[in-house]
């Protein structure tokens, strides 16, 4: 599964080599007729850069659209006071508590090979305790 793969390839062929070695002839060809345009019209050639830049700065800050961030805008937090946000710090500790209880003795009751009528009840109000609790945690902020 681990085992070392062996190529037989020179390792001084690489990708860019061969493409150099294929497109060598058009490339040196380009570059001496661009090189002789310089040289002919190089005046022309000047003003032409400098027209270009700008063009392409009107272009990139102000024709080109600005893309739209994927993530909705985030919307404003209402601030409260101190005391209503240690309030609700402390019911939410209260209910994860009672949470963890319910879910301790839930799992008790589940656990046993047979359930009595007794059993039935307490898993019933168990879960429907569960239920108000997370009503009551969706209700208030």
């Amino acid at each position: 599964m681990f085992r070392k793969i062996h190529s037989n390839r020179d390792p001084s062929v690489t990708l860019f080599g061969e493409l150099r070695k294929e497109f060598a002839i058009y490339y040196n060809k380009g570059m001496e007729k661009f090189q002789s345009l310089l040289k002919a019209y190089p005046y022309h050639c000047y003003v032409v850069m400098l027209i270009l830049i700008p063009l392409s700065c009107v272009y990139v800050f102000i024709l080109t659209p600005q893309p739209r961030s994927a993530h909705p805008p985030r919307q404003t937090v209402k601030t409260q006071p101190v005391s209503d946000s240690f309030s609700g710090m402390m019911r939410a500790g209260s209910s994860l508590a009672r949470t963890i209880s319910l879910k301790k003795e839930i799992e008790a009751i589940v656990a046993k090979d047979s359930l009595t009528a007794k059993d039935g009840l307490r898993l019933e109000s168990a879960l429907a305790e569960l239920e108000q609790i997370d009503q009551s945690l969706k209700q208030k902020p």
